[in-house]
């Protein structure tokens, strides 16, 4: 009767990014996530955002990272200009 898992994504100018995904149970986020990446595509999406990879310094942050990979697609570089985590 509760729901386990969520994902907020938003979309704009054709793409879809996920936002956060809070979850009671581990294993469903998984899940929920793919849900979502098919829904984006059936509104037209033509692409999916997951958010940054490649600049984890904790566990925790590698262990997202490993989540993200995991749906497959490919890493496209985007210019970022300013902020405390620009390299």
């Amino acid at each position: 009767g509760t729901g386990v898992a969520c994902a907020y994504v938003f979309r704009y100018r054709g793409g879809a990014y996920y936002g956060s995904g809070p979850s009671r149970e581990p294993s469903a986020m998984h899940a929920v996530v793919w849900r979502a990446i098919q829904e984006a595509k059936a509104r037209a999406c033509t692409r999916f955002e997951l958010g940054w990879q490649g600049h984890a310094r904790t566990e925790k942050e590698r262990g997202i990272e490993r989540f993200k990979a995991g749906f497959g697609g490919v890493d496209v570089p985007v210019w970022v200009m300013g902020g405390d985590d620009a390299d």
